[in-house]
């Protein structure tokens, strides 16, 4: 976390947190004092002070650092929504409550979901009809969803025009950040 890129120590922190099911103030605490004087300490302090064990990719962790480096509102992670047609609950990577202009649901997109066997059951037209149905009923009452890949992640000024396009609301960008190379 010391030594890394943000979006990579991110996703690392996030994954400890993960995995441990400790909160965030454990990570704090194991940056915090004995830590003084070394080499990229303040951004293993910023780090652990913006991880969140909720996420639960890679992929999804470093999107969330792009939201944060780009100067956008932090989503709220793996909110659950009801599909009122059939009772199950989905689980949205990111969203953002807009008040009244609604909520944006974002989600990230890799391609494993439609070409892993053990994911589609061996039926990619089936799970992208699941899909399909599943953001259906996540739209129901007016709410959004924004969907995204890595690549598209990576690409930083379409990422931050998409995330301007749904209205996700600007703060203050990523500071005190030093790069140690």
């Amino acid at each position: 976390m010391r030594t890394l890129e943000f979006p990579s120590a991110l996703a690392i922190a996030d994954s400890y947190l993960r995995k441990t099911n400790q909160p965030r103030e454990r990570l704090e605490a194991m940056v915090a004092e004995p830590q003084m004087g070394k080499a990229g300490i303040r951004n293993a302090r910023l780090v652990a002070s913006l991880a969140d064990g909720r996420s639960e990719s890679w992929g999804e962790s470093e999107a969330r650092a792009a939201m944060i480096e780009l100067g956008f509102q932090m989503p709220d992670l793996q909110v659950p929504y009801q599909d009122p047609v059939t009772g199950k609950w989905y689980r949205a990577d990111f969203s953002w409550n807009l008040g009244d202009a609604g909520t944006v649901i974002g989600e990230m997109d890799g391609l494993l979901k439609y070409s892993d066997s053990s994911i589609t059951g061996g039926d990619t037209l089936l799970a992208f009809v699941r899909e399909r149905q599943r953001e259906s009923r996540l739209t129901i009452g007016g709410r959004s969803v924004m969907r995204f890949t890595p690549t598209q992640v990576k690409d930083r000024p379409f990422f931050e025009s998409l995330l301007e396009s749904y209205g996700i609301p600007r703060v203050e960008p990523l500071t005190g950040w030093k790069a140690l190379r």
